[in-house]
């Protein structure tokens, strides 16, 4: 069954033997959420415990304005989870860009709201020397203990680097209305 402990064991997992291929795509303006949401597809597809799953990139939610999930996963009771993926960038870290990444995290908890079947926001933010990246998964985190969000977060270690990754995972429920006035 596809829970939040289950996502966060897939991607501590990932992370503990690749972290040198994530700090490579890391390093890219804009780009490491694409190569990220691959990885994660392929992670899931291969952990997901039944015999019958399937994982699809770029899911559509809505035909009248083409948003998108980036990862679906069914289980095998054919009951679904869509996860919005965000990935902070070491470029955004340097610049301490972090308001408009920010503001794209709180659309995706808008977007989820709308959507039937579980759903994830999965944040995913580097843990760089002049403390950005904690600062803004605090943010987040305060922001959704006053919502009332479930949230798991972990900083997450690999077997060559120590706490180089916070992976904040939301989950998104209908009942919380707060969300839109976020």
């Amino acid at each position: 069954m596809v829970t939040m402990y289950f996502i966060m064991s897939v991607v501590e997992n990932y992370l503990m033997y690749n972290a040198n291929r994530v700090m490579f795509n890391w390093a890219a303006n804009g780009g490491w959420e694409r190569w990220f949401q691959g990885e994660l597809s392929w992670m899931f597809s291969k952990s997901i415990p039944v015999v019958e799953n399937e994982v699809k990139p770029d899911t559509l939610i809505d035909v009248e304005t083409s948003q998108r999930v980036d990862i679906s996963l069914i289980d095998y009771d054919n009951s679904i989870a869509y996860i919005e993926l965000k990935c902070f960038s070491f470029i955004q870290i340097t610049n301490e860009n972090i308001e408009h990444f920010y503001q794209s995290v709180i659309n995706d908890w808008k977007k989820l709201w709308y959507m039937e079947h579980k759903k994830y926001s999965l944040v995913m933010i580097p843990n760089d020397v002049n403390g950005v990246g904690k600062r803004l998964q605090e943010r987040l985190k305060n922001i959704a203990v006053s919502n009332h969000i479930h949230i798991l977060i972990k900083l997450c270690n690999s077997n060559y680097c120590n706490k180089y990754m916070y992976v904040c995972l939301f989950e998104i429920s209908n009942q919380n209305i707060n969300i839109l006035n976020l």
